[in-house]
């Protein structure tokens, strides 16, 4: 079955979840459950949580002098540079995905999972390679063993559900 997928609509919060999960993979598949924080609020409670703790020793060390300053601009240089590099990738990937439409169609069949959407390149997982569907609030995401993962709209839910129901019944659903 064909899995036609337009991610023009929404594509910050599809790929936002999307970016968790596959950053999350193993612990999801172990537990069996997604309910960690979407990316871009982890990253900001990350930088803020880094931001307070620098704050509270440059406060409580202040009477050393030079040295808490000098430790807490480090601090907030590195977190600051963390933060930089993260969403220059994030609209890096997103600016990618424009220029290239952000339209795509995977196969389902007997097979496995088949995508030749990346410069006409087909890459093909056999089932024995897809470990779960994780199914979030605006996407469905298809982890795999290796470091590949496959998103689409939660618009496709349905099919690619029925797909993996009827293709392999032990492949991990998450919802």
């Amino acid at each position: 079955m064909k899995i036609k997928c337009d991610l023009s609509k929404n594509y910050l919060a599809i790929y936002n979840e999307t970016l968790n999960v596959a950053r999350h993979r193993k612990q999801i598949i172990k537990k069996g459950h997604a309910n960690k924080l979407n990316f871009l609020p982890h990253l900001l409670l990350n930088f803020f949580f880094w931001f307070i703790l620098a704050t509270i020793i440059y406060f409580l060390t202040k009477p050393c002098g030079s040295c808490s300053t000098l430790f807490f601009s480090l601090i907030m240089f590195f977190d600051l540079i963390y933060l930089v590099i993260e969403l220059i990738r994030f609209t890096a990937i997103r600016y990618y995905r424009h220029t290239k439409c952000f339209k795509g169609e995977c196969i389902l069949d007997e097979d496995g999972l088949t995508n030749d959407s990346y410069y006409d390149i087909k890459i093909t997982f056999k089932w024995s390679k897809i470990k779960a569907v994780v199914i979030k609030k605006y996407s469905v995401t298809i982890l795999t063993d290796t470091p590949f993962y496959f998103y689409f709209d939660i618009g496709c839910k349905d099919n690619i559900l029925k797909c993996v129901k009827k293709y392999s019944k032990d492949t991990l659903i998450i919802k």
